[in-house]
């Protein structure tokens, strides 16, 4: 049998654990510019092409793909060129925001023509993304309360 700390290094949770705890800076951003690219992955890959019908139109779902690829990109771009850990959260939050807002607002002007599918999909996702830009701004917070760059 394998003790807790062996487990708990070979699941997801224990990014988050690491981000949250500040074992290492860059765990939130490495997180958050994985699950953009997941979304872009499936936005771009699975719904724009009509492989999987949303009931959402084509150009509000290529603009829900190019920004989960920018806030990968920008996580990443971040991660490897090592701007101060503030100013990375600080994008990545906004930038999260955004796309948040951005999606429901789509939601909300198609609302009559999404499927099953979606009223499943983006919801879960704000939520996701919701709970990681949480776990962001309380990194954030420790950081200034510990005076960090």
């Amino acid at each position: 049998m394998q003790n807790n700390k062996t487990s708990k290094q070979n699941n997801w949770g224990h990014l988050f654990y690491i981000a949250v705890n500040g074992y290492k800076n860059e765990s939130l951003l490495v997180v958050d510019a994985i699950g953009a690219c997941l979304s872009a992955a499936i936005i771009g890959g699975l719904f724009l092409p009509v492989i999987i019908e949303t009931g959402i139109p084509q150009s509000k779902l290529l603009l829900l793909a190019v920004f989960a690829l920018s806030i990968a990109l920008v996580g990443w771009a971040a991660w490897f060129f090592g701007v101060t850990v503030k100013s990375r959260l600080r994008i990545v939050i906004c930038l999260n925001v955004g796309y948040c807002l951005v999606t429901i607002f789509s939601l909300a002007t198609q609302r009559g023509t999404m499927t099953v599918l979606s009223w499943l999909y983006f919801p879960t996702e704000i939520l996701v993304i919701v709970l990681l830009v949480g776990l962001e701004m309380r990194y954030l917070m420790r950081l200034s309360e510990a005076g960090a760059g």
